[in-house]
């Protein structure tokens, strides 16, 4: 079984760290550093191989995955470079750091995988997009995948700029269903219901109609099945289209792959 170290154990790399951890994976594969004391020591407890600098973790490792926030994502690429001669695989989970910006300082022949989670990851149940490099093998794809369904579930995406509308769906996407909430919620409480009763009603069903449509992908088929001719459904659902709800949600994730797009760091800056 591969090594795998962590370079950053805040809330993502926490999160994949433990989802390992509870899916088998001994804790003598994992090593972790982060410049933080207090993040890497529930990790020491449980028996991970603990180190305080890049220097000594980066050459126990066959797999590195870079977990910091990408403002610092420079610096970590400068220091690790120096210490990757036995050619790890590279996971990153930094947002707008391409392949090729830590190519040109990670070396043009550096295997490079790009992960794309979201915050249900805290509970192991991330949506995450994935994007290998060239240099990438068959089996380090799939090392790649083990490691990030630890936390949820994967996609493999055929080009690096599809980690764009990615980050619009699944990245940005808690924070629109969790709004949409607010609004069921907020509505149902107006018409006479205890916020806490349509708060446990919304969560429930949206949740049921999510593992509802993980088992068939035509969703308009799953929402015909609950609209009968001229019932309360219909009715509902007559507000949202003559509002232009369809359109609302498109601009909603062209505003935000755009952001995305905007927000790629440019190959050149140092």
């Amino acid at each position: 079984m591969p090594t795998i170290g962590f370079l950053g154990a805040g809330n993502m790399g926490a999160s994949m760290l433990e989802g390992l951890l509870s899916g088998g994976t001994r804790p003598d594969q994992l090593h972790v550093f982060d410049k933080h004391e207090s993040k890497i020591s529930p990790f020491s407890k449980k028996k991970v191989h603990t180190h305080h600098s890049v220097k000594t973790l980066a050459p126990a490792c066959d797999i590195i995955v870079i977990a910091v926030k990408p403002q610092g994502m420079l610096a970590a690429l400068k220091e690790l470079c120096q210490y990757i001669a036995h050619k790890p695989l590279i996971i990153s989970v930094a947002a707008g750091i391409s392949t090729a910006y830590m190519t040109k300082i990670l070396g043009k022949d550096c295997a490079i995988v790009r992960a794309m989670p979201n915050t249900p990851a805290q509970i192991k149940a991330a949506a995450i997009g994935l994007f290998a490099n060239d240099h990438v093998s068959t089996e380090q794809k799939q090392s790649s995948e083990a490691i990030c369904n630890s936390i949820g579930k994967s996609v493999w995406l055929d080009t690096e700029a599809a980690l764009d509308p990615v980050t619009a769906l699944s990245g940005s996407g808690p924070a629109f269903v969790f709004y949409f909430m607010e609004c069921l919620v907020d509505a149902a409480t107006e018409l006479g219901l205890d916020y806490h009763v349509a708060h446990e009603l919304c969560t429930q069903t949206l949740l049921g109609s999510a593992l509802l449509a993980q088992q068939n992908h035509d969703l308009g088929k799953l929402r015909e099945q609950v609209t009968s001719k001229g019932g309360t459904t219909a009715a509902g659902l007559s507000q949202l289209t003559s509002s232009e709800f369809k359109s609302i949600i498109k601009t909603t994730l062209v505003a935000a792959t755009q952001r995305a797009k905007e927000l790629n760091v440019p190959i050149n800056e140092e």
